[in-house]
């Protein structure tokens, strides 16, 4: 039996992203990772979720984008490896070593220096333990989760959990995810809930300005691209379904016009 500083630890990981995040990232900001917590939290009550269950999807979507403090592709190890090594610091009180592999993502990871990658990801992991001797006095009477398991084992399924939010691309160029089981099926619907949300053609734009796509062509790209994973995507739960499918439909349209638009832009100038 362990007990994990659940409350903690999310805090911990707001303002570290808080701390740590890059301004240029329009998208990936704080702002996200609060709005998949807040949906991991109502997906997990509306699939009738044990508390402890709740507690868990929305630690890994606490965690979940940490590791864009360090870059922006292949950060779904590092945001495992800084959630291990919170768990491990305020656990045993010790500090572990990186064994931090990338993922074969979506996005090209021949440009990868790995040295740099985990120099970085050690500087992060010192920037988080800081930030938990800051607050942890402010936690202290807060309730811990009681789970049964082994410190690795609970470790094992949260980097599980983490990674599997990961874009992959399959051979004929679309993108998915593999949940790694029932709960990360939630996370990763939380995730992506914008794809189903009428906030959906602002994370659009703000994707475009985070990625620097900057020309017709790239945007265009960007638009296709877009239109081929809401045209594909299938929500893992229910309760994903009847809140997002309604609005999905209409931001394929959204995004199917935009494309005209480009295609007019792109007319004007030859």
């Amino acid at each position: 039996m362990i007990r994990i500083p659940i409350d903690l630890l999310v805090s911990a990981a707001q303002r570290f992203l808080k701390q740590e995040l890059s301004e240029n990232l329009a998208y990936h900001s704080v702002g996200h990772t609060l709005s998949v917590i807040n949906y991991s939290r109502l997906l997990s009550q509306k699939e009738q979720l044990s508390d402890s269950d709740q507690a868990l999807v929305c630690l890994a979507a606490a965690y979940h984008d940490t590791g864009f403090c360090v870059m922006q592709k292949a950060n779904e190890p590092i945001g495992a490896f800084l959630l291990s090594s919170a768990l491990h610091y305020v656990m045993t009180n010790q500090r572990i070593a990186p064994s931090i592999k990338p993922i074969n993502s979506a996005f090209d990871l021949a440009e990868l220096d790995e040295s740099v990658y985990i120099t970085k990801s050690l500087a992060m992991r010192e920037s988080l333990i800081a930030i938990i001797d800051e607050i942890k006095e402010e936690h202290s009477e807060n309730q811990p989760l009681m789970m049964d398991s082994t410190l690795e084992g609970f470790v094992e399924r949260m980097t599980l959990m983490i990674n599997s939010t990961a874009l992959l691309k399959s051979d004929q160029g679309l993108i998915y995810r593999i949940p790694s089981e029932s709960l990360t099926e939630v996370l990763l619907d939380a995730d992506l809930s914008g794809l189903g949300t009428e906030a959906y053609a602002t994370d659009f734009e703000d994707l475009i300005s985070e990625r620097e796509l900057q020309t017709l062509d790239q945007q265009m790209d960007f638009a296709l691209g877009s239109v081929a994973l809401l045209k594909n995507h299938k929500w893992f739960t229910r309760s994903a379904y009847e809140m997002f499918h309604q609005q999905q439909e209409k931001n394929l349209s959204w995004t199917e016009a935009y494309i005209v638009c480009l295609d007019k832009k792109r007319d004007s100038f030859t």
